[in-house]
């Protein structure tokens, strides 16, 4: 039986590299972002690093836990259960004075950042 990685957050750059290993490893993918557009990124490098992997998409956006949690749910009744979990999401934080940061956009970041991460991880256990 295969061992399933999920990466939420796969994409270009670090999402990439991470399918790769992972799928060179042995593992196949359920990838999870927003777009499907980068997240064929991360498919070809994890294709490319084992042709035969199982690699499958679904669309979840990390700052609604509803959608990370149906995403996650859904590539589990789709591959079976996950083995790893990757919460690889691009932070929404720009680098500012803390007195410059807005409350909104603190709430933005806690949303993506930890509430995003707590959803995920909740999902697949």
């Amino acid at each position: 039986m295969s061992r399933i990685c999920a990466i939420v957050g796969a994409g270009e750059g670090l999402g990439a590299a991470i399918a790769a290993r992972f799928s060179r490893e042995g593992f196949d993918l359920a990838l999870v972002s927003r777009t499907e557009t980068g997240s064929a990124v991360a498919r070809d490098a994890a294709l490319v690093a084992r042709p035969s992997a199982a690699v499958n998409f679904h669309p979840g956006d990390a700052t609604d836990p509803v959608s990370i949690a149906q995403a996650l749910t859904a590539q589990a009744d789709r591959m079976g259960p996950i083995d790893a979990l990757v919460y690889n999401v691009r932070g929404a934080f720009t680098q500012c004075d803390p007195l410059d940061m807005t409350a909104d956009a603190l709430e933005t970041v806690f949303r993506q950042e930890v509430v995003g991460a707590f959803a995920a991880a909740k999902a697949v256990l």
